[in-house]
């Protein structure tokens, strides 16, 4: 097969595409999951100010402000406590894929998390949802198990049909 040079441009222009949405993706990823990584062992160690500093500003908005969230979360801990429960630990899976969603890129972070409780351990697996409003430069989370997607279509009316949100689920050994 022969390439004539018109056809060879539009080659290496296809390369060089593929090449670089492929970086972009791969550095995508890279912060996203450093981001998740921070938000998930802040969450263990109930640090709810590095959890809110991670938050995607709406949600904290849409729920009281700040102190308001952190006094919920605590309680939250604190009944959680009560009733014999502990967070052991947080675990993240790989992203899935990014989707523009209007002005935003988002991103599914599958997580489970692992509970010790009077009956054994206890598994709650959903997702952060990684939000950039700056093409990738900063994300924040959204915690889906704290979220309904009816909440989510509200807050992002532009929210992109192929985004994947793993259902939330709840698991016992």
């Amino acid at each position: 097969m022969e390439l004539n040079s018109r056809g060879g441009c539009h080659l290496v222009l296809i390369v060089t595409l593929i090449f670089s949405s492929s970086v972009a993706f791969a550095q995508h990823e890279d912060a996203i999951t450093k981001g998740a990584t921070k938000y998930s062992k802040a969450l263990v160690k109930a640090e709810w100010e590095k959890v809110l500093d991670l938050t995607y500003p709406e949600i904290i908005t849409k729920n009281g402000g700040r102190q308001a969230m952190i006094n919920k979360s605590k309680a939250f801990e604190q009944e959680m406590q009560q009733r014999g429960f502990e967070l052991q630990k947080a675990e993240l899976s790989d992203p899935l894929e990014i989707y523009p969603s209007g002005k935003f890129l988002m991103c599914a972070v599958p997580m489970r998390l692992t509970f010790n409780g009077p009956l054994g351990k206890l598994y709650s697996e959903s997702s952060l949802l990684a939000v950039s409003s700056d093409d990738g430069k900063t994300w924040t989370y959204i915690d889906m198990a704290q979220v309904q997607i009816n909440q989510l279509a509200e807050i992002f009316p532009e929210i992109n049909s192929k985004l994947s949100i793993p259902p939330k689920r709840i698991s016992q050994d």
